[in-house]
Formats: C-alpha cells, sequence, structure tokens
C-alpha cells in the first residue's frame, strides 16, 4: 500500500492530483476543500522531499513544505472560527 502510494505521488499523475483539487478550491470557493487542497499538497512536498535525489531539492521542497503547512493552518483556522 505504501510503495503503490509513492509510486502514485511521484508521478506525473500526483501532482495532476494536487492541481486538480487546487482547481476545484478555486471553482467551488468551499473552506474545507482549500484545507483539503493544502494538505494535499504538504503531503506531496513531504514525498517529494523523502525521496529528492539531491540535497538542495530537499531544502527547497521543505521550505514550501512548511508554507503549506502555514497555510493549511490558517484555512483551518478560519474554517473553525
Amino acid at each position: 500500500m505504501a510503495d503503490k502510494m509513492r509510486e502514485i505521488l511521484l508521478s506525473e499523475r500526483g501532482r495532476e492530483i494536487v492541481n486538480v483539487v487546487f482547481f476545484l478550491s478555486f471553482l467551488l470557493r468551499n473552506r474545507g476543500i482549500v484545507f483539503a487542497a493544502y494538505v494535499v499538497w504538504g503531503i506531496y512536498l513531504w514525498f517529494c522531499a523523502k525521496y529528492a535525489s539531491s540535497k538542495a531539492s530537499r531544502i527547497i521542497y521543505r521550505g514550501v513544505m512548511v508554507f503549506a503547512g502555514v497555510m493549511a493552518a490558517v484555512s483551518l483556522y478560519v474554517l473553525v472560527r
């Protein structure tokens, strides 16, 4: 199961999934979908950072992952408030 998930997330299909969720969040304007989009993006970035070949790529992925985490936290705060 984990191998299949890793394979999907690290392929072109993984990028498509993340892009579709963000596109839906812009179309539907539902705060729950925006939160889900940031969470899916964070998971995707985590997998990319974990399996990146160079140290510079890992640092960049982790930096963007922190941004996605902050945005997910803000989105969750707005959703709960």
